[in-house]
C-alpha cells in the first residue's frame, strides 16, 4: 500500500521540528496520533544550561508548500510572513483555550527551516469564515530566538497566592526550597507566633532569625519552642543548623563571615551551597565587601550545578555586587537575565 504523500510530508516536518528544538536543548515528545486534536509535539523547555524548566509547550506542526501559500503583504502592516487559515477555528480555540501555551509551527520542507507564532487570542483575526494566524518570517525555530521560546513556556502563568495563607512552618515545601524561602520568604517557614512546635527545623529557625523574633531563639527559655543553643548548633552534625549559627554569628553577635564562606564548600547540595553563598553575599555587602561577595558568588554559579531557581537567586546577588562595583552595563546583563526567568514555578512565590 503507497503511503499517503501528506502523511509522508506531515512527518517529515515533524521530525525536522523535533531536530531543531533538540538542539536547542529542549525535550520532545510526540503527541500520540489517536489523540491528537491540535497538537502533534510536547516540548519541554529547558535553560541555557540544560536544567528542565517545568514548562511544557504544545506544538502544532505543519510542513509542506501548501501552508506558504498565503505570503502577508505590506498593506496589512506586518511584516514578511504568512497566514495560516483555519476554516472553522475548530484549531484555534483549542490551542488558546488549552492549559498549555501552543506554538504553531510552519516547516518549509525545502530549506529545512520552521517558522512559529505563539498562539494567543490577540493573535487570531476573524475572517467571517473563520480565523486566520499571522506566523512571521522573522520567528525561526533556533539559537536566534531561545529566549522569545523560553518566554512562551514560563510566562503569563499564574503565580501562587499567599494572602491570607496558613502559616504551617512550609510543611508543604520541598527540602530543597527550604532554605531559599527560609530567606526571601520567611513567614511561610517560620511557625506562627500562637502555633506550638515542639522542636524546631534549622531552616525555621533561620526563618525567624530572619524575621528577628530572637525571643523564639532563646535556648534558655523553656516556655519557647525547643531550639538548640548556638554552640550546639555549631557543633551539630546537620549542615544547616551550622549554617544557622554561623549566619546568628553574623547578624546577631557581629561576628565575621568566615563561618559562611567555609559552610560553602562543607555544603553537600547546590541548594546548600545556594544558600550559604547568599547569605555571605547579602552580608558582605552590607559590610562593604562587594568584590569579596561577588567571588563567593561567581564561584559557584561557575559550577554550574544550581537549579534554576537558585541559579538565578545567585545572578540576582552577583548584579548587586556589579552596581556596588560601579559596573553598571554588567550589572543589568545579569539583572536582565533574572528578569527573563521570571515564570518559572519556584520563583513565581
Amino acid at each position: 500500500m503507497r503511503a499517503s504523500s501528506r502523511g509522508q510530508t506531515g512527518a517529515v516536518g515533524q521530525t525536522a521540528v523535533t531536530g531543531q528544538f533538540e538542539k536547542l536543548g529542549w525535550g520532545v515528545a510526540p503527541n500520540p496520533t489517536q489523540h491528537d486534536l491540535g497538537t502533534d509535539l510536547w516540548l519541554q523547555a529547558r535553560d541555557d544550561r540544560g536544567f528542565d524548566l517545568g514548562a511544557l509547550v504544545g506544538a502544532q506542526v505543519k510542513s509542506g508548500p501548501s501552508w506558504f501559500q498565503h505570503p502577508s503583504s505590506g498593506r496589512d502592516g506586518l511584516p514578511p510572513g504568512w497566514w495560516f487559515r483555519d476554516s472553522d477555528d475548530r484549531h484555534a480555540q483549542y490551542w488558546t483555550n488549552h492549559r498549555v501555551p501552543h506554538l504553531l509551527v510552519l516547516h518549509d520542507t525545502d530549506c529545512d527551516r520552521s517558522y512559529w507564532v505563539h498562539v494567543t487570542a490577540d493573535a487570531i483575526i476573524s475572517t467571517g469564515n473563520g480565523v486566520k494566524i499571522h506566523v512571521p518570517e522573522s520567528n525561526t525555530v533556533d539559537a536566534g530566538h531561545y529566549d522569545d521560546l523560553v518566554r512562551v513556556a514560563v510566562g503569563n502563568r499564574e503565580g501562587y497566592q499567599w494572602e491570607g495563607s496558613a502559616w504551617r512552618g512550609g510543611a508543604t515545601v520541598s527540602r530543597s526550597d527550604r532554605l531559599r524561602y527560609a530567606l526571601l520568604t520567611p513567614r511561610l517557614i517560620a511557625p506562627h507566633p500562637n502555633l506550638s512546635v515542639s522542636e524546631l527545623s534549622p531552616e525555621s529557625a533561620l526563618a525567624l532569625l530572619v524575621k528577628m523574633r530572637l525571643h523564639d531563639l532563646d535556648s534558655t527559655n523553656p516556655r519557647e519552642t525547643k531550639v538548640p543553643s548556638i554552640e550546639e548548633a555549631q557543633s551539630s552534625d546537620e549542615w544547616a543548623w551550622q549554617l544557622y549559627a554561623a549566619t546568628y554569628g553574623v547578624v546577631v553577635d557581629g561576628d565575621g563571615t568566615e563561618a559562611l564562606s567555609l559552610l560553602i564548600d562543607t555544603a553537600g547540595s547546590p541548594f546548600e551551597r545556594a544558600a550559604a553563598a547568599s547569605i555571605a553575599c547579602a552580608l558582605l555587602v552590607e559590610r562593604g565587601e562587594p568584590d569579596r561577595a561577588l567571588e563567593l558568588a561567581s564561584q559557584v554559579v561557575e559550577g554550574d550545578d544550581c537549579e534554576p531557581a537558585d541559579h538565578a537567586w545567585l545572578l540576582t546577588h552577583i548584579a548587586r555586587c556589579f552596581a556596588e562595583l560601579g559596573r553598571f552595563e554588567e550589572a543589568s546583563e545579569k539583572a536582565l537575565k533574572v528578569q527573563s526567568m521570571q515564570g518559572l514555578p519556584a520563583l513565581r512565590s
